[in-house]
């Protein structure tokens, strides 16, 4: 038995768990277009820039995606993904309420973009493998 709400699904609210992930994306590539910065290579020692919880929760989130990836290939449940996707660009979206990703301090500013750039790198890997896309603008 499967209940699918059709109107929840063309809403483009924070509640449309795609729009959602979709959105969360979307936010992270204009925060790179306004950067500057198509791609900033972390050096070493970066980690120790990233100390804020928001910023430490959003790093081990993205961590997780080959052990969440690899389960829901394992127990034919494409769900787990999903709920691990929605999880990634909600901590996304914490992280940025919490933390300025554009600032004064060159290497925080680095470090917090290259963070996003894999988070949203694996949102894209996420989303290509359920078959849905992920835009750059919305």
């Amino acid at each position: 038995h499967l209940d699918f709400d059709l109107d929840l699904a063309v809403q483009e609210t924070d509640e449309n768990p795609v729009y959602y992930v979709q959105y969360a994306h979307a936010r992270i590539m204009s925060i790179i277009r306004k950067a500057h910065q198509p791609s900033c290579e972390p050096v070493a020692g970066m980690e120790k820039y990233i100390t804020a919880p928001e910023e430490i929760a959003l790093a081990k989130n993205i961590a997780r995606f080959p052990e969440v990836l690899e389960d829901a290939v394992r127990a034919y449940e494409p769900y787990m993904l999903t709920y691990y996707l929605i999880g990634l660009a909600r901590a996304f979206h914490y992280f940025y309420g919490a933390c300025r990703v554009i600032g004064e301090d060159h290497d925080i500013t680095r470090a917090r973009i290259a963070l996003i750039e894999k988070t949203a790198e694996v949102l894209r890997r996420g989303m290509s493998v359920l078959g849905i896309s992920c835009p750059d603008r919305m």
